[in-house]
């Protein structure tokens, strides 16, 4: 088998599928239902006419979570690919039942099957992490249907790497 495609992601796209591969983790679920559950405290404390400074501590949090935790987390995402250029560029990838190849024009690199622990199945994106800061991003698109097809069933045969939403 070999599949060999090329696409270019772009930063709407990449943060796209980043917050709602975020979002939809378990654990990140808790800070915006934190968020609001501070900023329900916040009001009750409000109301009742309770302790002031609590009331501003618990809707600093509320903010804090509900809001700028989302936007330092979008800004960090967007700066970190703005200062990848090798994530900016038009990215040749060839996939054969050893290793996954790719290159573009500031780098190039293989890994081997092994080497990969874990891959998402998005709507929209297959992502197959290397570590658990280094992944590569294959947009569905860049795939015809066939390969696509083939691609999510070798993906199957391959028992040494976590799998979610296959």
């Amino acid at each position: 088998m070999e599949i060999t495609f090329s696409g270019q992601i772009y930063k709407k796209e990449y943060l796209t599928i980043m917050m709602k591969y975020i979002y939809t983790r378990r654990r990140n679920l808790y800070w915006p239902v934190f968020g609001v559950f501070c900023l329900y405290m916040a009001l009750y404390y409000k109301r009742t006419e309770g302790n002031e400074v609590l009331y501003l501590v618990l809707l600093g949090l509320g903010f804090y979570w509900v809001a700028i935790k989302h936007i330092y987390t979008y800004e960090l995402l967007g700066n970190g690919f703005d200062t990848n250029k090798s994530s900016q560029s038009i990215t040749q990838y060839v996939i054969t039942e050893e290793k996954l190849y790719s290159q573009n024009q500031y780098s190039e690199g293989t890994v081997n099957w092994d080497a990969l622990y874990f891959a998402i199945n998005r709507p929209d994106a297959i992502i197959l992490y290397v570590s658990n800061t280094s992944s590569f991003i294959i947009l569905k698109r860049w795939l015809t249907p066939q390969q696509l097809q083939e691609f999510v069933a070798f993906l199957h045969t391959k028992h040494s790497i976590r799998k979610s939403g296959f």
